[in-house]
């Protein structure tokens, strides 16, 4: 599986973007250019993950809790999951919210991402 990385708001609002099936080394690999990025940005730090085109999850939860001990860090913002239609992300996503105790919403469009992050932080503007 591949990750794209991208600014939406120059160190604010991070647009991650999966494509494929997720397994363990993507997750290992993940986490350290959230660590990084985190140094980077401007806090808190929001994220939108665009799941949509993800495929399959080969992992199961130890190993996500594992990979993602920097979702711990309360420099991160909101954290918003684009799931599209696809039920079985969706239900990965919330469980990665409920085991990190995380700010973490799950929704189906980016545009609803998006207006989730501008309710969460009235100084960026996502359009």
């Amino acid at each position: 599986m591949a990750h794209q990385l991208k600014w939406l708001v120059d160190k604010r609002v991070l647009l991650i973007k999966y494509t494929g099936a997720i397994d363990k080394d993507t997750l290992l690999s993940m986490n350290a250019d959230m660590n990084r990025i985190l140094e980077e940005g401007i806090q808190p730090v929001h994220v939108i993950a665009d799941n949509t085109e993800m495929s399959d999850v080969r992992v199961n939860l130890k190993v996500i809790q594992q990979s993602f001990g920097t979702l711990r860090n309360p420099a991160w913002g909101q954290i918003t999951i684009v799931t599209g239609e696809n039920k079985m992300v969706a239900f990965f996503s919330q469980l990665i919210g409920t085991s990190f105790r995380i700010k973490l919403r799950v929704v189906n469009t980016m545009e609803d991402a998006k207006r989730i992050i501008n309710q969460a932080d009235n100084t960026v503007n996502l359009t």
